[in-house]
């Protein structure tokens, strides 16, 4: 193939990328669904709800009933299943860096086994992270780097981690699957490892009543980003990080219905 069909292969694909991720992103929960959410007492009607919006994919199948732990795999799963929609519509040469995105939930568990953490049996149960939990704690780095997410291994420090050493780690990996960059999209790129790391850093230090200001202080310079970053390929990973950022908040509150519904507010 020569440069000059490449690069019109890229052209559409970004046109197509954009196309769909304008509408995904159209479609986001605003303010007025999020505090409907957030006012539900009953994890049944919360699930309602959010089949009424954009998460409708991210509860497919999932039950009211279920415990705390199977609701947790089901929707780490649904996050797979996105981000790899998301990463099928972006050109070849990025794809393999959006698929990292896929990884971002699978992280806390991964953190907390490396550092010694009990091992439970829903842990073991999980096809990404089951293996570290199978093994003896001095032996899950040699674990990590012998399974799918060896390049998180790689990129971690040697002796004892910092709080943000796996986030660290998922960026200096990403960073490595990137493609080489150059004008807008080099530019984009930047800016959003610059918006990734600020908030990384921010967060380790800040009083745990400052999280909903810092949430919504990223999503807005998510957004800001993904405005900008309108046809190139750092449009996705913006709305990427965006939808990881919802898909977070969303499994927050549907944790805390099934694991504490008591201190739910009414």
């Amino acid at each position: 193939m020569t440069s000059e069909a490449a690069t019109v292969i890229d052209a559409d694909a970004i046109e197509y990328a954009q196309a769909r991720l304008q509408a995904r992103f159209g479609a986001r929960p605003d303010a007025v669904i999020w505090r409907r959410i957030e006012a539900i007492r009953e994890i049944s009607a919360l699930f309602e709800a959010a089949r009424s919006t954009a998460f409708r994919p991210l509860v497919a199948g999932l039950a009211p009933d279920d415990d705390v732990h199977a609701l947790e795999a089901g929707l780490r799963a649904h996050w797979r299943e996105l981000a790899s929609e998301v990463t099928g519509w972006l050109p070849g040469a990025w794809q393999r860096a959006a698929e990292w995105f896929a990884r971002i939930p699978d992280l806390p568990v991964i953190d907390h086994l490396l550092r010694g953490g009990a091992a439970h049996g829903w842990m073991r149960a999980d096809p990404v992270f089951g293996a570290l939990a199978e093994v003896e704690p001095a032996a899950r780095r040699r674990a990590l780097a012998e399974g799918p997410l060896v390049e998180l291994e790689r990129s971690l420090p040697a002796g004892d981690m910092a709080p943000t050493a796996i986030a660290e780690a998922w960026i200096a990996a990403l960073r490595e699957r990137l493609p080489e960059a150059t004008g807008d999209e080099a530019t984009h790129l930047d800016q959003l490892g610059r918006v990734l790391r600020a908030h990384r850093h921010a967060i380790v230090t800040a009083h745990p009543g400052e999280a909903v200001v810092m949430r919504q202080a990223l999503a807005a310079r998510l957004e800001t980003l993904f405005r900008r970053a309108a046809m190139t390929p750092a449009a996705g990973f913006a709305f990427l990080a965006l939808a990881a950022l919802d898909f977070l908040r969303l499994r927050g509150e549907i944790a805390r219905r099934a694991a504490l519904p008591r201190f739910v507010p009414s």
